[in-house]
C-alpha cells in the first residue's frame, strides 16, 4: 500500500525519512511512472503472479485473491518447474485469505511466526531460489491510525527497519535481484472529504513504488519509463531466460515501456461478493483521462491525449472486465427512451395519446382532487 508520493524519494516536497535513505544507500533503479490496473490488493497481486491484466487472469473484483480464482499460470510455476527453492515470509492469515496462487501455501519453506529477522536467519538459501517477503505493515498503521498523516510516519517507521532487517542480513548482497515494489497506493482521510469521486483512481492510488537492484549496483538510480506490475512477470522471464508472449507486458530491464495502462475500480472500498465496476482511467507518461459510469469524463494533463473521449473509451471497452458491457448497455438505454417516447398510431390506425400530455393531466386531476379533498375536510370542520 506504499504510495510512492509520500516519500522523499518520489517527492522532494516530502521530508526525509530512514525509508528513503536506506533505498538510497542501496542502490538500484526506482521506477517512477510504475502503475497498477487495479487499486486493491487482490487484483493487483494477481497482476503481478499472472503477468495479466484482471479482465484475464480471474481476478477482477476485491474479494477474487490468486489463491482461489487465478485461473492463468503464475511465474511460480516456472520457478517451480526447474526446481528453484521457494521461500515465503508472510502473516499466516494472508495465506488462507489467498495471496499466493493456488498449491503453494503447501510448498516451498513458510514463517511460522512474524519474527523476520529470525526468519532470514535460519533459512538456507541455494543459488536457485525465489524469496517473497510481504510487509503490509504500512497498510496495519494506516488502519490503526485512521488513514492520517501520523499513520503515515508510523507505516514508514515500520517499513525502514523491516528494509534495515533485510538489506543488512549477510545474505542480501548474494541475491542477483532484488524487487521492492507495492501493489497499490493509498488515500489520507482527509482526502475523502475534499476530493471528487473520480480521484479515487488518480496517481494516489494507481501508482506504485517499484525498485529493481541488481547485485552490486551500489548507485540509486531513477528511470521515469511508463510501466506496471504485470511487468514483473516478463522480468523474470528475462532473467531466466524464458520467452514469454508480446501481451504479458515488458522487462523492467529492457527499454520498452507502455503507451498507455487501463485501470478500473469500483469507486468504493467496500468488498462485495457482486460488484460492480463504475470508475476507469487512461493513463498515460505524464496525462490521466477518467470515466465513471454517469458518461463523465474528466483529465489531468488533457493535452498529453491525442485521442478524444470516445476513441479512450474504446480503449477501455478492448482492457476492461465489464466495460464494453456498458457501452452496449448505454446504447440499448437511448432506444429504450426513444420506444417509451414513440408517438405514432396503435397497430389498428388509431391515434395515441402522446404519454407525456396524457402524465401532464394526470398530475393536473391528481391536484385538483387533492385540492378538493382539503376544501371539503375544512367544510365539514366548519359544520362540527
Amino acid at each position: 500500500m506504499l504510495r510512492p508520493n509520500l516519500t522523499n524519494l518520489c517527492n522532494p516536497n516530502a521530508p526525509e525519512r530512514d525509508f528513503d535513505r536506506i533505498v538510497r544507500k542501496t542502490g538500484g533503479t526506482l521506477f517512477t511512472n510504475c502503475f497498477t490496473p487495479s487499486p486493491d490488493t487482490p487484483r493487483s497481486l494477481g497482476c503481478f503472479w499472472s503477468g495479466q491484466t484482471p479482465w484475464r487472469n480471474g481476478c477482477d473484483s476485491k474479494l477474487k485473491y490468486p489463491r482461489y480464482f487465478l485461473k492463468t499460470p503464475s511465474f511460480l510455476d516456472l520457478l517451480h518447474e526447474r526446481d528453484y527453492e521457494l521461500n515465503f515470509f508472510s502473516p499466516p492469515l494472508h495465506l488462507d485469505l489467498g495471496i499466493l496462487p493456488d498449491g503453494y501455501v503447501e510448498k516451498g519453506r513458510h514463517n511460522q511466526d512474524m519474527d523476520l529477522k529470525k526468519y532470514l536467519s535460519e533459512t538456507t538459501f541455494s543459488d536457485n531460489s525465489f524469496t517473497f517477503i510481504s510487509l503490509p505493515d504500512f497498510h496495519w498503521a494506516l488502519d490503526d491510525l485512521i488513514n492520517t498523516m501520523r499513520g503515515v510516519e508510523q507505516g514508514l517507521y515500520v517499513l525502514a527497519d523491516c528494509l534495515e532487517i533485510i538489506v543488512s542480513a549477510p545474505v542480501f548482497e548474494c541475491f542477483d535481484y532484488v524487487l521492492i515494489f507495492s501493489d497499490h497506493g493509498c488515500k489520507i482521510d482527509s482526502q475523502f472529504r475534499t476530493e471528487e469521486k473520480y480521484q479515487l483512481m488518480n496517481r494516489d492510488r494507481t501508482n506504485i513504488f517499484m525498485y529493481l537492484r541488481e547485485k552490486g549496483q551500489a548507485e540509486l538510480i531513477y528511470n521515469d519509463k511508463l510501466c506496471s506490475i504485470v511487468d514483473i512477470y516478463p522480468t523474470i522471464c528475462d532473467i531466466l531466460k524464458i520467452p514469454y508472449v508480446a501481451d504479458c507486458g515488458y522487462s523492467l530491464r529492457s527499454p520498452h515501456s507502455h503507451d498507455y495502462i487501463i485501470a478500473e475500480d469500483s469507486g468504493t472500498f467496500t468488498a462485495e461478493v457482486r460488484e460492480n465496476m463504475s470508475l476507469w482511467a487512461v493513463i498515460r507518461q505524464n496525462g490521466f483521462y477518467f470515466r465513471d459510469l454517469e458518461r463523465r469524463y474528466f483529465y489531468e494533463n488533457e493535452s498529453t491525449f491525442d485521442l478524444p473521449p470516445e476513441h479512450l473509451d474504446e480503449l477501455i471497452a478492448e482492457n476492461s472486465t465489464i466495460f464494453h458491457k456498458y457501452l452496449k448497455a448505454e446504447r440499448v438505454l437511448s432506444l429504450y427512451k426513444n420506444m417509451n417516447n414513440y408517438a405514432g398510431p396503435y397497430s389498428n390506425g388509431d391515434a395515441r395519446v402522446l404519454p407525456f400530455a396524457y402524465r401532464a393531466y394526470q398530475k393536473k386531476k391528481q391536484k385538483y382532487l387533492y385540492l378538493l379533498s382539503r376544501v371539503l375536510k375544512r367544510l365539514i370542520r366548519g359544520r362540527k
